[in-house]
């Protein structure tokens, strides 16, 4: 199982015309399988105090200290959560996952070296390695190291195929390089992957429109819509796109009618 998480700033438009993705990328968070599940109307402080109860049994054990990090990163305590994790680690140093999500928080604590270095090891010890090698690929792309963070989610691609997100992750890399065609064809692969992953839909919408295909724009910011989120920054200026769009292409058709023939479509 795995967790999402989108950079704000995706996709704005300025003077009727969209700009590149700006940095609009996914990066991923492994959780451990197998673990309790918990119900929906659990609250953070439920969660929190299982875990901390279960710690206070199994202090020797690894797990716990995984989870309760993983609930710490969710909410934004990072310097918590990565104490939980090098705990995670000291007693369980093969756990799946751990040093993805040790490099994960220190790159959300701008700590850029030590996350780098956590991502190298994943790759290193064969641990997630598609995934170890995108999450890389998002730490130098917001350095503004377009070329390497491309490298890396190719490398990402390589290692697994079907990691739809790194397709995603790349599409917007492209379009902020101006790279549309590209750009297109990264989503169009992440879609067929999973047609139900809205951040591709949304990804491939941008780059339509910054090649030109306003139409397909259309019909993927309105898919986005049927599938993804219903609330957020993102819906929100998928809404704005759309209506854009539609009053764009009303006033195309406008503008092609002649008179005494019909309404050209």
């Amino acid at each position: 199982m795995t967790g999402y998480s989108g950079v704000k700033g995706c996709g704005r438009v300025e003077g009727g015309s969209i700009r590149p993705a700006e940095l609009c990328v996914v990066v991923v968070v492994i959780v451990a399988l197998s673990l309790i599940t918990y119900a929906r109307n659990e609250t953070w402080f439920d969660k929190y105090s299982m875990w901390n109860d279960i710690l206070e049994k199994s202090e020797s054990k690894g797990r716990p200290y995984f989870r309760m990090g993983l609930i710490l990163y969710k909410d934004g305590h990072y310097e918590q959560a990565l104490s939980r994790f090098l705990r995670a680690y000291e007693l369980k140093p093969d756990a799946r996952g751990l040093l993805n999500n040790i490099g994960l928080t220190y790159q959300r604590m701008g700590r850029f070296a030590e996350a780098a270095r956590s991502y190298d090891r994943a790759v290193e010890s064969g641990d997630s390695v598609s995934l170890a090698y995108m999450n890389h690929g998002t730490l130098y792309l917001r350095q503004g190291d377009l070329k390497r963070a491309l490298s890396l989610f190719g490398r990402a691609i390589e290692s697994d195929p079907e990691n739809a997100v790194a397709y995603v992750n790349a599409g917007f890399t492209y379009s902020d390089m101006g790279i549309y065609d590209k750009a297109i064809e990264f989503h169009r692969r992440a879609v067929q992957i999973n047609p139900y992953y809205a951040n591709a839909r949304y990804g491939l919408a941008i780059a339509l429109e910054g090649s030109g295909d306003r139409a397909g724009a259309l019909r993927e910011w309105q898919r986005y819509l049927e599938i993804g989120p219903k609330r957020g920054p993102w819906r929100q200026r998928a809404l704005d796109n759309v209506e854009r769009l539609g009053s764009v292409k009303a006033g195309t058709r406008q503008g092609d009618a002649v008179p005494g023939r019909p309404l050209r479509r």
